[in-house]
């Protein structure tokens, strides 16, 4: 007898940690996310704070911090309302793969907006189909998956690379001999004096 319960318990165990129905995450247990809409692929990275990084893990730009609170607070929120009869390799609108900050993959969720709707369908890790959705959002959340740069970029900002600069003065206005400049030599860069200009 002592067995079965061994077993049923071991079973119950395992069943528990591959739940279909857990869509919620946790943005602190996060460390990347891969997002994939049709043809597009982005990726979002973190270190200090989330940033837009190419395939390589190159930073790109900075993510607007609203539209992450968004992402992971619709994350966070998301229920499941109901099974869907969406076929499990159907289509889908958005797939969203979430990575510990080791790499490993936390989940992989594939959403699908419901036309006229504020639900979505959605699947974790292949599993079954289910309706779910945000409850009190009246409006569609799929927007908050979108796997466009311009979407995450933060506006606010500034940001230049270096493929954008072909010169950098710094003028001391006390002692002019101080001066110089940083201009684009060939692939890299190059200092000067104010006298070499």
């Amino acid at each position: 007898m002592k067995k079965y319960w061994i077993i049923v318990l071991t079973l119950f165990a395992l069943n528990s940690c591959t739940d279909d129905k857990d869509f919620q995450v946790v943005e602190t247990e996060v460390g990347g996310v891969e997002i994939i809409d049709g043809n597009k692929n982005l990726h979002l990275a973190k270190d200090t704070a989330w940033y837009v990084s190419d395939a390589d893990g190159h930073r790109l730009c900075s993510c607007d911090e609203y539209k992450i609170a968004a992402f992971f607070n619709v994350l966070r929120d998301v229920q499941v309302m109901g099974l869907s009869n969406h076929p499990q390799d159907g289509a889908f609108d958005s797939e969203v793969i979430l990575k510990k900050p080791s790499g490993g993959e936390i989940k992989n969720i594939r959403l699908k907006a419901v036309a006229g709707s504020s639900q979505m369908i959605g699947s974790v890790d292949g599993g079954k189909c289910y309706i779910v959705g945000v409850p009190g959002l009246n409006v569609n959340p799929i927007v908050n998956f979108s796997a466009a740069v311009d979407y995450w970029k933060d506006l606010s900002l500034l940001e230049l690379t270096p493929y954008n600069i072909s010169k950098i003065s710094v003028e001391n206005f006390a002692d002019p001999a101080q001066s110089f400049f940083i201009s684009m030599v060939a692939d890299g860069f190059e200092i000067r004096g104010r006298s070499e200009e």
